[in-house]
């Protein structure tokens, strides 16, 4: 058979994180990882933030568990091979957060598929300010602990693109 790949966008992204969060050594003071998907490997639409929360909190799992009566539960969890970890077993706290652009070509950035999108770290031991790189994704909601989508502007806007991008040929 010839033509075929395995496509994990999770699993690549976890390598290229655990590469740049060790590259520099940076521990100190707070540190964005921007990742770009240039072997294509992300699918378009949800499938961008699959692969990012996937990538950082761990792979999807279904939990069964045996109750008293003898019949089964089942619930949805997380692996622990998450960049991030989880709560009570955090790790690469160094790194404050991750921007995710999944389509190097800036001819896209008006695309709603290929907006970049930002996860920040609830663990990081230096968190980074949200007015830095204002991007949607995901963050801490507010105190106790909830995570979950935030609100951001476009990186089209943030650069200056003008509203109609590409520009029309003439």
């Amino acid at each position: 058979m010839t033509g075929l790949r395995s496509v994990s966008p999770h699993l690549d992204l976890r390598v290229a994180l655990d590469y740049k969060a060790r590259k520099y050594g940076i521990e100190d003071t707070p540190y964005l990882i921007v990742v770009t998907d240039c072997k294509g490997s992300i699918p378009v639409g949800d499938h961008v933030e699959d692969a990012l929360i996937d990538g950082l909190f761990g792979s999807p799992s279904v939990r069964f568990r045996r109750l008293a009566d003898g019949s089964m539960e089942t619930y949805d969890d997380r692996t622990a091979d998450g960049f991030w970890g989880r709560y009570g077993d955090a790790r690469n706290t160094n790194v404050s957060a991750v921007a995710l652009l999944p389509e190097p070509n800036l001819w896209k950035l008006r695309d709603e598929r290929w907006h970049p999108i930002i996860a920040y770290n609830p663990f990081a031991a230096n968190p980074l300010p949200r007015d830095v790189l204002p991007l949607p994704g995901f963050g801490p909601l507010d105190n106790n602990g909830e995570y979950g989508r935030i609100e951001g502007s476009l990186l089209a806007d943030l650069i200056g693109l003008p509203g109609e991008w590409p520009p029309e040929d003439e």
